[in-house]
């Protein structure tokens, strides 16, 4: 069984439409809650749910993360394929840049293919500096095609096809692409964050 349709059989076996499940959700979680349009991709598999967004559904289901992953594909498995046609979920940040997630969330790490148009930049981001475990957040950009720059606390790197740079994801940071043309990249990420 796939997360989504164990998501919607746990909703549905507790008698909640999910305009319900939405509104239990942004009553514990007011405005950091997930969208209505979120619930709704996670719901029908478009998109997986991030660890915060998961996090809530299972506070509103009254579940726990485990009870949830239970019997699903979810559950920690020693391979997952993941087919360019059937990519993890799309988050797009502007029109000028979206990030394709390439692991699920049962992997220690997160691996994501970064796109920028021309002009197009991240948002800023810091993660924590250790995570639960004590362990150091890392980053790791690796540039597929084009170029990208990358600003990190307060210094500047380029990275052209082939070139890959490490830091720690607790140092402010963000990518752009000041080119005339489309830059991809992979982002590794180590332990994975929310």
């Amino acid at each position: 069984m796939k997360l989504h349709e164990k998501i919607k059989e746990l909703r549905q076996s507790k008698g909640l439409s999910l305009q319900e499940l939405h509104r239990i959700i942004v009553n514990d979680f007011k405005e950091g809650a997930v969208t209505y349009r979120t619930l709704q991709r996670i719901e029908s598999g478009d998109t997986d749910g991030r660890g915060a967004s998961l996090h809530q559904i299972c506070t509103a289901l009254n579940i726990t993360l485990s009870e949830l992953k239970k019997d699903t594909e979810e559950e920690k498995s020693p391979v997952d394929l993941i087919k360019k046609n059937k990519r993890l979920g799309k988050y797009i940040f502007n029109g000028l840049v979206y990030a394709e997630l390439l692991t699920r969330q049962n992997r220690n790490f997160m691996v994501h293919e970064l796109a920028l148009k021309p002009q197009g930049k991240t948002r800023l981001e810091q993660d924590p500096s250790l995570d639960s475990e004590g362990k150091r957040f890392e980053k790791y950009a690796y540039c597929l095609r084009g170029k990208i720059t990358c600003y990190i606390d307060k210094d500047k790197y380029i990275l052209s096809k082939g070139d890959g740079l490490s830091f720690e994801s607790s140092l402010p940071h963000w990518f752009e692409n000041t080119t005339n043309s489309s830059t991809y990249c992979l982002i590794f990420q180590s332990p994975r964050s929310l």
